[in-house]
Formats: structure tokens, C-alpha cells, sequence
């Protein structure tokens, strides 16, 4: 993995994003520790990135790795790698969410960069 991949990774985990009840709930941290997942969840993990890529296109914020990597967790789930689509999804997904929280946070810091 990528130094950013890594990056990304470890500021999901504190965020809280794959805290101990999620395992239960959500397919991509269930796929985090080597459990099951269907096809049905990795077609809805798809679904959340592709949202939030929408989002953060929105804002003109996306990041470039994004895109390719719906890509590859759909050829993944193609292929019947469903851990391995459902992983990279969820690393898509929290790319698009971190783009949008970027260009929110960028919205208002610019002013403070601005010599007055």
C-alpha cells in the first residue's frame, strides 16, 4: 500500500469508523477482518462511494485516486473478489468524504491565509 493509502486508512480508524459495534452492521468493516461479505453489500458499498465522489465533484474537490478506485472495486466484485471490491470501495467512499470535508474546511480557511 501507498504511504496516502495508509494515511487515508488510519484516519478512518480515528474516526471511530470501524469501532467494534460496526463490524456487525457494515459489510466493509466486516471485510476489514477477513469476514464474508455478499454481493448485495459490496453493490451498496459501490453505491455509497459513487455518492460520495457525486459530492465531492459537487464542490470541485474530488481526488484523483477516487475514480479509479470505484473502478477497481467494481472489476473486484466482477471478478467474485468481494473483500477485496468491498475494501476498496470503502477506501473510496472515505476519500469522497474526506474531499468533501476538505473543500468545506478550504471554504472558509483561504480568508485566514489572505495578507491584509
Amino acid at each position: 500500500m501507498t504511504p496516502r493509502v495508509l494515511r487515508l486508512l488510519a484516519i478512518g480508524l480515528l474516526l471511530g469508523l470501524l469501532s467494534p459495534g460496526a463490524l456487525a452492521q457494515d459489510p466493509a468493516a466486516a471485510s476489514a477482518v477477513g469476514a464474508a461479505v455478499s454481493a448485495e453489500a459490496v453493490t451498496e458499498l459501490i453505491g455509497r462511494a459513487e455518492a460520495a465522489q457525486r459530492s465531492a465533484t459537487e464542490l470541485r474537490a474530488e481526488w484523483l485516486e477516487t475514480d479509479g478506485l470505484i473502478e477497481q472495486a467494481r472489476k473486484e466484485a466482477n471478478l467474485g473478489n468481494l473483500i477485496k471490491a468491498a475494501e476498496l470501495a470503502e477506501l473510496a467512499r472515505r476519500q469522497g468524504e474526506l474531499a468533501v470535508a476538505q473543500a468545506e474546511r478550504e471554504a472558509e480557511a483561504w480568508q485566514r491565509r489572505v495578507v491584509r
